[in-house]
């Protein structure tokens, strides 16, 4: 005989057990983690690092580099960061990152570093005040990754002035990492 509340109550069963075991796959399926690119800038060399710290294969990105004077402030448009000369600035133009210094980065195995130093950046003559320079791997997101967090890293350091040269040494550059 058809009894349509133990029929309703089966089925409620069943939607339970259908549902925990499909939980329990989800659970169970190991987790990827990718490639994991992050940056960093030596303010002194104009040289930039790119670092797969992931645990795959990263395709090819881009790593850009925009800089902005914070002090003094800049009076009127731009970053307050000296200009290099068209000619020299060509090879790191990219129109998907206007005001920006852009570098394509070739593939990297896990662990595997890119360095690149700005062929202008030594002849650039900065006046006195201090500097950011804000550096982003994989700037155009085509990397997928296991931490796109850590792509950011922002190098502050003072040029000319006093300030600049401690001994004869030049003043580190803290780290802030957005």
């Amino acid at each position: 005989m058809f009894d349509p509340a133990s029929t309703l109550k089966r089925d409620s069963i069943m939607k339970r057990i259908l549902a925990a075991g499909l939980l329990s796959c989800v659970i169970a399926v190991p987790s990827f983690a990718g490639a994991d690119l992050v940056a960093d800038f030596d303010t002194a060399t104009g040289t930039v690092k790119v670092t797969n710290i992931g645990d795959s294969f990263a395709s090819i990105s881009v790593v850009t580099v925009e800089c902005k004077r914070r002090s003094p402030p800049v009076v009127g448009r731009g970053g307050g960061c000296p200009d290099p000369a068209p000619a020299a600035a060509a090879p790191y133009m990219m129109p998907a990152f206007p005001n920006k210094v852009a570098i394509a980065v070739k593939p990297l195995k896990p662990g595997e570093i890119f360095t690149h130093a700005i062929a202008f950046f030594p002849g650039l003559v900065f006046p006195s005040g201090k500097y950011a320079f804000k550096v982003i791997a994989d700037d155009g997101g085509s990397v997928p990754e296991s931490n796109e967090g850590n792509n950011v890293v922002v190098r502050w350091t003072p040029f000319g002035g006093p300030l600049f040269w401690r001994r004869g040494v030049k003043f580190p550059s803290p780290v802030l990492v957005l």
